[in-house]
């Protein structure tokens, strides 16, 4: 029973199976534990259709709402005064966009929506991103260098591993500082994004925590490092993180 239940995950409750026994006392201890997971596992399965539905539902209006900022803005007639208002209004949307776009991402991993399964490298993965990332990398003069001498063939969605390495990459340019450096290693089934950057005022262990900041006036909205650690977790891999020499190590082992 201590062995199932600790390799229990909520998300799939159909794997626990609980030996009957002649004993009346552990019986009733199966059936409490699996009452308790069901009542847990339809707490849980209601809080992904709300979040999934609120997500859907904010969609709309938000891309409304940003239509019509943007209209404005390209108006002839409005003064500096409006148009830096406006500027300040749209940044606000586009923020609220990307958070609606992450819950919903957040809900479609809790759901397991991304079931196909192939092998492929993550050599791959990360040329695709970095040329994605090139040009802001280059809006605050980041160095990017790259060691792919190991081969890493890995079985998992596609797109969840793209989107793991997207966020990463993000995260290393948005924490970067000017004129810093951004260096990726693949070695010994192991993945490593480093960045140079400030220290964080969030702790190690709160930093993949939903909505952990490590600055109120960041740009991010707090669920990109979550997104990767919920990737990781189902993949059944490891992320760690550490803080040294005014750099900022995450390696995933595969």
């Amino acid at each position: 029973i201590l062995a199932q239940i600790e390799d229990f995950q909520i998300d799939n409750p159909h794997n626990l199976h609980l030996k009957k026994t002649d004993i009346e006392e552990f019986n009733r201890l199966n059936l409490s534990i699996e009452k308790l997971i069901q009542n847990n596992y339809i707490i849980y399965e209601n809080q992904c259709e709300f979040v999934e539905n609120a997500a859907h539902e904010l969609q709309t209006p938000i891309a409304i709402f940003k239509g019509k900022i943007e209209n404005l803005m390209q108006r002839s007639d409005i003064t500096e005064g409006q148009a830096e208002l406006l500027e300040s209004i749209n940044n606000s949307i586009t923020r609220l966009k990307k958070l609606n776009k992450n819950l919903l991402m957040l809900s479609n991993i809790d759901k397991n929506n991304f079931n196909v399964i192939t092998s492929f490298e993550i050599k791959e993965i990360i040329e695709k991103q970095l040329a994605f990332f090139k040009e802001q990398a280059i809006q605050k003069n980041i160095h990017i260098e790259t060691d792919f001498t190991d081969k890493i063939t890995i079985t998992a969605n596609k797109g969840f591993t793209e989107i793991l390495c997207s966020n990463l990459l993000l995260n290393a340019i948005q924490h970067n500082i000017v004129n810093g450096k951004i260096s990726i290693y693949i070695t010994n089934n192991k993945l490593t994004i480093s960045n140079t950057g400030t220290a964080s005022s969030i702790k190690s262990e709160s930093l993949f925590n939903r909505f952990s900041k490590t600055s109120t006036s960041e740009k991010g909205n707090g669920l990109g490092l979550a997104i990767v650690k919920k990737i990781v977790d189902i993949n059944k891999w490891s992320i760690s993180y550490f803080y040294e020499n005014n750099t900022h190590l995450f390696t995933i082992t595969f």
